[in-house]
């Protein structure tokens, strides 16, 4: 059961890296600390494309449909988490390129805090979703909303896992 479960995590990992690489470099698949770097940039984007999505969307700016008959204060709420997601996402790619080399004086430190805003990016989505759940039915604005904050959420989890794998 074990080795099931280190072969089906090998076989994610291993998917993760090749849908990195059309955004990278080649030797970027070689190096982990690249990788963490190309992840983080993939959800930062990502994660600003669905912040300014929901941002549109709880403005009533979307094709002439109105988030009022779909939960207004949802939408705002999700827009606001998603704004703070992003926000983090750019400060941990901002601080990536500050981090220096392993055993450098604050290094541990720079690595800390991409660890802490990456996880709060994360928490900010998941937040975003739960926020969503309070919309009745299975609108079609809704479930836009919805799959333009999962596909951030997917990116900014591999990245999570990219910027662990450092420590």
């Amino acid at each position: 059961m074990a080795s099931a479960s280190i072969n089906l995590l090998s076989l994610a990992l291993l998917f993760c890296i090749q849908s990195l690489s059309a955004h990278a470099a080649s030797t970027a698949a070689r190096n982990p600390r690249q990788l963490a770097h190309v992840a983080l940039n993939v959800s930062a984007t990502r994660a600003r494309e669905a912040s300014t999505y929901v941002s549109r969307v709880s403005s009533g700016g979307n094709g002439g449909k109105s988030p009022r008959s779909h939960g207004p204060s949802a939408f705002q709420d999700c827009a606001g988490m998603m704004a703070h997601s992003a926000d983090r996402l750019q400060r941990s790619v901002e601080e990536m390129g500050n981090l220096g080399v392993a055993r450098s004086p604050g290094y541990g430190l720079r690595l800390s805090n991409l660890q802490t805003w990456v996880s709060s990016a994360l928490t900010d989505q998941d937040m975003c979703l739960y926020s969503l759940q309070s919309i009745a039915g299975g609108s079609g604005l809704k479930e836009s909303v919805k799959n333009k904050v999962v596909s951030a959420r997917k990116v900014t989890s591999n990245a999570l896992s990219f910027v662990n794998r450092m420590s």
